[in-house]
């Protein structure tokens, strides 16, 4: 667990297990149509049938926490032995307050500790948002396709 408290917003970094699984649904649920849409590149409705993808994969699974309301969550995958495809999601309420940074900084040091290389996500082009935020932390970009850029960091 890592706590950090940034101004007065006191945020918990905490690995995923599965009596957070009800509150992780609801997190899902309560995202915005267009979050929804940027995160998963189209319309998802069943988070518990995707909660239970989350719970069978192999990889790295992240909640930021502000008291008992999850705020944030992030998801590593190996996709071969040295790159990890990462996903980020963070509430709007809390975003631009390091919430994501600190997800992206606490799975970067998981994912070197397992000997991972690489860290990449592919994020739609329509959110300049994460993009932006991205480039900031000192990630690279390549086109991808048409709709979509790949990020991705090197870690030292």
């Amino acid at each position: 667990m890592d706590k950090n408290n940034s101004g007065n917003l006191e945020i918990e970094i905490l690995e995923y297990n599965k009596s957070m699984r009800k509150n992780i649904i609801e997190f899902y649920q309560g995202l915005p149509a267009e979050d929804v849409y940027k995160r998963f590149f189209g319309v998802c409705k069943d988070f518990e049938c995707y909660v239970d993808n989350l719970e069978r994969r192999d990889g790295i699974i992240l909640v930021a926490r502000h008291g008992k309301k999850i705020v944030g969550v992030c998801e590593a995958y190996p996709v071969n032995n040295h790159e990890w495809e990462v996903a980020i999601i963070v509430d709007k309420e809390f975003r631009r307050k390091g919430v994501g940074r600190r997800l992206l900084t606490e799975i970067a040091l998981r994912i070197r500790d397992v000997g991972g290389r690489i860290l990449f996500g592919i994020i739609s082009r329509a959110n300049t948002e994460a993009i932006k935020a991205c480039m900031k932390l000192g990630c690279k970009a390549e086109s991808y396709d048409y709709q979509t850029v790949k990020l991705y960091y090197v870690l030292p």
